[in-house]
């Protein structure tokens, strides 16, 4: 079984970034991860879902994230526009950043 070590995390999450940029249908990245780590790096397609679902801004983690007026924070965290989609490109950004 592959590890999903900050080193995956940080190539899947870069994988994403460039998703959300060519995504006109403004997808949550939710969607980004699975379809990517299912194709691609199945054996740790369940460690990075469970993994990224446990970083959704809350109170005692990401909250500046949250605070967002595009934070819808149900199935989508934000709201799917242009707002939200750059919300969650600054979140992936920042995810990447606080891995390395």
């Amino acid at each position: 079984m592959t590890k999903l070590d900050n080193k995956l995390k940080i190539e899947i999450l870069t994988k994403v970034l460039v998703r959300l940029e060519e995504d006109h249908f403004h997808r949550g990245i939710c969607y980004h991860i699975e379809t990517i780590t299912f194709s691609d790096y199945h054996k740790v397609y369940e460690a990075m879902a469970k993994w990224f679902k446990n970083q959704k801004p809350r109170p005692r983690k990401h909250f500046e994230f949250a605070k967002s007026d595009a934070f819808y924070g149900g199935m989508w965290w934000w709201i799917r526009d242009n707002r939200g989609l750059e919300e969650r490109k600054k979140f992936v950004n920042h995810l990447i950043k606080t891995l390395t």
